[in-house]
């Protein structure tokens, strides 16, 4: 986004943060983003300047083709603060089955309910299974990794799953 449409003028810098921080939390319902002495920071923090290079080799999907590959690119998140934890933010693994049993074990039920839209009272290993073992192609997911007892520990995720069509 920052290297195609902000850095071109296409979009302004302002936006697309506002976008992604504010228009979010409004569209559900929740405290707007904001910076006050004594409350949890939640940002992230980047380096307009930070330049990298797309290769083939960062790829964890089973296709290594992209458009982007020897794209210079511009921006890089340099910290990601979330409830006034540094947190990681990266592609779920295969390793990551163990944790992500734990993440599902420890949601409500309410959480499980919104989250599957119907009630289940627990989440099966088959399932488990085809979270933790995406395609990184129609399949995709991403955890929050923060420090919980001097560990690191799943503390959120987010995916989706492209129909095989490929058009949703």
């Amino acid at each position: 986004i920052y290297t195609f449409l902000v850095e071109p003028g296409e979009l302004d810098l302002g936006l697309v943060l506002e976008r992604m921080s504010a228009g979010p939390a409004r569209i559900f319902g929740l405290p707007l983003p904001r910076i006050e002495e004594g409350e949890r920071a939640n940002l992230v923090l980047l380096d307009l300047d930070a330049t990298w290079r797309v290769t083939e080799s960062g790829f964890r999907s089973k296709s290594a083709n992209s458009w982007l590959v020897g794209q210079t690119l511009r921006g890089a998140i340099v910290k990601t603060i979330a409830d006034g934890r540094v947190v990681l933010i990266r592609p779920i693994r295969a390793e990551d089955e163990p944790r992500a049993r734990e993440f599902y074990d420890q949601l409500s039920g309410e959480s499980r309910q919104q989250r599957f839209m119907k009630f289940v009272h627990a989440v099966s290993d088959k399932l488990i299974h085809f979270f933790t073992h995406v395609d990184y192609d129609r399949h995709m997911a991403f955890v929050c990794e923060a420090p919980v007892e001097g560990r690191p520990e799943l503390v959120g995720e987010a995916r989706y799953i492209a129909n095989p069509d490929g058009r949703s």
